[in-house]
């Protein structure tokens, strides 16, 4: 009988001592049973890393528990790398520990990658979960997010989906709970960058990989994003209250990806306009927001 591949499942965690559990018993229930489990701990002064310690003790074939020298707090970017470059895995989950797998994600994906091995990344639709707090009004806020997802499934060549990616018209991708990815690709196009210690620090890596390599995007979910006003997702939502940090953060991302673009010697117009539109954009935040609310009312 073939070996089935190993997948490397990686749970960075700052202070996630509320959630994390939840995370890693999402992993337990997978039905998909070949994988690792590596935990980083980004200098957590809560429970978290207690917790983080008692699982790789109790699974030490399985799970293992990382964290920087001297615990120290280096960020998602440098806390993702240290997790790739412990993994054994033939492919690559990310976890956030405040959010959940479905059971059934692992043997999904990684069925839909061993059928393609053109393919580099498969990720799907997303759960934007609310009722995790068992409230009434919550539960009715809970949607599957279908913005840009036109068709069943869809193979992006490059580099394709980082032109939508930067036209803001990509189906989400949602890396901390979402993709998997062949381990290799790390090896090629490199790693997260320290530099992006939290917000672009995933369309860092999704640049660098859909400029590269074919990324099938499908309609089925896997993941479940808990909507909680500290998560990523929440700052995003409050676009208007969070306008200026929004901004810096796009700029210096198109900044670096200016940079790499030329150390790369790309010149595709298709990948640069956008660039120069977004950044025009960004260096004014309100008529960014004029933007935005305008394009809302016409979505309507």
């Amino acid at each position: 009988m073939q070996q089935k591949p190993l997948v490397s499942c990686i749970t960075i965690f700052l202070n996630a001592e509320k959630f994390i559990e939840e995370a890693i018993a999402s992993i337990f229930a997978q039905t998909y049973t070949d994988w690792e489990f590596i935990l980083v701990d980004d200098g957590s002064t809560d429970r978290s890393t207690a917790i983080a310690v008692k699982y790789a003790d109790t699974y030490p074939n399985h799970v293992i528990c990382l964290e920087h020298n001297n615990h120290q707090n280096k960020g998602m970017s440098a806390s993702r790398n240290l997790g790739i470059k412990a993994a054994n895995g033939k492919y690559i989950c990310f976890l956030d520990a405040d959010d959940v797998w479905l059971p059934q994600k692992l043997e999904q994906q990684v069925a839909l990658l061993e059928d393609r091995p053109d393919v580099a990344m498969v990720y799907g639709l997303i759960h934007f979960w609310y009722s995790w707090t068992g409230k009434l009004e919550d539960k009715e806020q809970d949607f599957i997010y279908r913005r840009h997802f036109h068709q069943a499934s869809r193979l992006f060549t490059p580099p394709q989906l980082l032109i939508l990616l930067l036209r803001e018209r990509a189906p989400a991708v949602g890396l901390g709970c979402n993709p998997m990815i062949r381990k290799e690709v790390f090896s090629k196009v490199g790693y997260f960058e320290a530099a992006f210690r939290d917000h672009y620090e995933d369309y860092v890596l999704l640049s660098k990989v859909t400029l590269d390599y074919s990324v099938l995007v499908t309609d089925q979910c896997w993941s479940k994003y808990r909507r909680h006003p500290d998560s990523c997702t929440a700052i995003s939502f409050d676009f208007v209250e969070n306008i200026d940090k929004i901004c810096s953060a796009k700029l210096k991302f198109l900044t670096w990806l200016s940079q790499y673009l030329i150390q790369k010697e790309i010149k595709n117009i298709w990948i640069w306009l956008p660039i120069k539109i977004e950044g025009w954009w960004h260096r004014y935040p309100r008529l960014l927001i004029l933007k935005r609310q305008l394009q809302n009312w016409l979505s309507r």
